[in-house]
């Protein structure tokens, strides 16, 4: 298999993301390069594309994406934001097949990415660990108490906070039931009620209907 030509197909802005979704899942060389240009290449319409096909293709069948895990760990330490995105995403679709449970020896280091220096960063990390408790509900704890205490410890503005609240209450949503204190985080959504950000004081609404707070 051309190496080159599957890169410089994957590049174009108008890429068949479905055609390449099959080829990695039918193909383990094609699968190798796919992951290796993701992993490597520095053209972003390489890499981001790149993305776009494992990220769907590793949500129907994360097992063929498993052996990469570690690949997709090092992302979390990347010096480039891009980077340290894809493998929050990544790692939380192999949550769902972790055996071995690898996520265990970087959950620390995943964590860390609530409060990377760019927001958007810490707002994927929150959305990915929507999708984490819910293949792994012993993280259940874990989570929520770093999410409870993150405007206090953050180094946010006041409305990048907000925003991020509601994927937030998101995590919390999923949440109720496995956490020790369920009253803590009816608290929490009942003061999301009050944010200064149209969509969380929405998804506050819709929650505070659904538990009748």
């Amino acid at each position: 298999m051309d190496v080159q030509n599957i890169i410089d197909q994957i590049k174009q802005k108008d890429f068949d993301r479905e055609y390449f979704v099959k080829l990695v899942l039918n193909d383990e060389i094609a699968r190798d390069i796919v992951v290796s240009s993701l992993v490597n290449n520095k053209h972003i319409m390489v890499y981001y594309h790149c993305y776009y096909v494992v990220d769907l293709a590793s949500q129907k069948d994360p097992r063929l994406f498993y052996d990469y895990f570690d690949d997709f760990a090092e992302l979390l330490d990347h010096n480039n934001s891009y980077h340290r995105n894809i493998g929050l995403a990544i790692i939380a679709n192999l949550t769902a097949i972790d055996a071995d449970r690898k996520l265990d020896s970087i959950i620390d280091r995943y964590l860390l990415l609530i409060d990377d220096q760019k927001v958007m960063t810490g707002n994927c990390c929150i959305k990915n660990l929507a999708k984490i408790i819910g293949y792994r509900k012993d993280l259940t704890e874990k989570i929520v108490n770093l999410l409870l205490s993150l405007e206090h410890t953050t180094r946010y503005q006041a409305r990048q906070i907000e925003l991020l609240k509601h994927d937030i209450l998101t995590v919390f949503d999923l949440a109720v039931g496995n956490y020790h204190d369920s009253n803590r985080l009816y608290a929490y959504i009942k003061a999301c009620l009050h944010s200064i950000s149209p969509k969380t004081r929405k998804k506050a609404r819709e929650l505070s209907a659904k538990y009748s707070l």
